[in-house]
């Protein structure tokens, strides 16, 4: 009941974003403990009203810059093939693309540029956000993994012309709610453009030192 109030009231808005990455980047591990398991941990005070989930998809509720939005999260099987990645964006039509890669893993950062270039062959006009997971590693990393680097993220997110670039860790937590928070914003243009004209405003308010 308190959630059919909440849709009412609010007209919440129904976004699509589907989550692609090489094996083992932990795309299933960071929208479960966001999902899931984040509920009630110190410091994790992301709002929301309902959540669900199945074998392939999640759906959470959010508030981005005061606004309900209902994301349904899909993640496609990492040894899935190409045709069943086409079938589902086909089918589902997503508002967004988030591609992820592991920072300790080069292969998968490799990688991006290829489900790039795929996804766009099958969606050209689909947006993108870049996300480099497991950066819990650049605390602590008993393994003495080599890393890649934030800037090469970003370089990569650029070279591509990928609107956004964030790194997370599906295990801590940091920067999930950002994230979809980003995704979101990208996905719907009229909150894009306001967000940009607020940011430019302040930056004009700004007193030169």
């Amino acid at each position: 009941r308190i959630q059919i109030l909440f849709e009412d009231v609010f007209e919440m808005k129904r976004l699509k974003f589907v989550v692609v990455g090489a094996m083992g980047v932990g795309r299933t591990t960071l929208m479960e403990n966001y999902i899931i398991g984040g509920a009630g941990q110190p410091g994790n005070s992301r709002p929301r009203s309902f959540m669900q989930c199945d074998t392939t998809s999640y759906v959470i509720n959010v508030i981005v810059d005061g606004l309900p939005y209902s994301l349904k999260l899909f993640d496609p099987e990492s040894d899935g093939t190409l045709d069943e990645l086409q079938h589902l964006l086909l089918m589902e039509l997503p508002d967004a693309v988030i591609i992820m890669y592991d920072i300790s893993d080069n292969e998968s950062f490799r990688s991006v540029e290829f489900f790039f270039r795929t996804v766009r062959s099958i969606l050209p006009k689909i947006k993108c956000v870049l996300c480099g997971n497991k950066s819990d590693l650049r605390l602590r990393n008993p393994s003495n993994l080599p890393l890649m680097t934030e800037s090469e993220g970003r370089k990569l997110a650029q070279r591509l012309r990928m609107r956004h670039f964030i790194e997370t860790s599906g295990l801590g937590l940091q920067n999930v709610a950002e994230l979809l928070n980003e995704t979101v914003r990208l996905a719907v243009p009229a909150l894009s453009e306001f967000n940009f004209r607020m940011k430019s405003r302040r930056r004009e308010k700004c007193p030169i030192m």
